[in-house]
């Protein structure tokens, strides 16, 4: 066994080393990209309740493109939105995912999993069925 006649105190001061590291925080935040998404978007919020179950949690958040929220269900599937961006051939894309939840009958003690496919973002595509391929193009 070693003998450690220092102590460690002495190369790892914590006090100094969190000031180092929120002197780092802070001098990165200046430095940090700012992103504008470039599809107009609309975010609502869904609050989860019925007669038969409770859910955790008890609300979500979707986000559409906007435009796509006014048209009804039928007419989401019949007629693309035409939402442009960037260059004149680019098109917003709705998109989706699986929420994961866990639900219980408000009768019983026992939850269960529950997923849901909700709207989560808008996306500026290339149509590649439109146009073909985008590196033809770009």
């Amino acid at each position: 066994m070693r003998d450690i006649s220092y102590s460690l105190e002495e190369y790892y001061d914590t006090k100094t080393a969190a000031r180092g590291l929120q002197q780092l925080d802070r001098d990165s935040r200046n430095m940090m990209h700012k992103y504008r998404n470039l599809c107009e978007t609309i975010t609502k919020k869904v609050e989860l309740s019925d007669d038969d179950y409770e859910y955790q949690p008890s609300h979500y958040y979707e986000v559409y493109c906007k435009g796509y929220l006014m048209l009804s269900e039928d007419e989401r599937i019949m007629k693309p939105l035409e939402q442009k961006c960037v260059y004149p051939a680019f098109q917003c894309v709705q998109r989706s995912r699986l929420l994961y939840l866990v639900r219980r009958r408000w009768t019983s003690e026992c939850w269960e999993p529950y997923t849901k496919e909700i709207v989560s973002g808008c996306d500026c595509m290339w149509p590649v069925t439109n146009f073909g391929e985008i590196n033809e193009y770009y």
